[in-house]
């Protein structure tokens, strides 16, 4: 929970094998999202990709384009 151990190649390894993913954005645990989120960014249309967020709507902005 303190540091970030996955990249966007194993995210996206894991979705072609049809697996769902779910990432617990950093902020849960007191760290700031934007790195991760910004890694996320390109595969953001995935179905089986999730988000799970305290900051919901922060990361709707983020994610449908108001990226800051």
């Amino acid at each position: 929970f303190k540091e970030d151990w996955f990249s966007q190649e194993i995210i996206k390894s894991l979705l072609q094998q049809n697996k769902r993913v779910c990432v617990l954005s950093p902020e849960i645990h007191n760290r700031p999202c934007e790195p991760i989120w910004k890694t996320l960014l390109p595969l953001s249309k995935e179905d089986q990709l999730i988000l799970c967020t305290d900051i919901p709507e922060r990361a709707r902005d983020f994610f449908s384009g108001g990226n800051e």
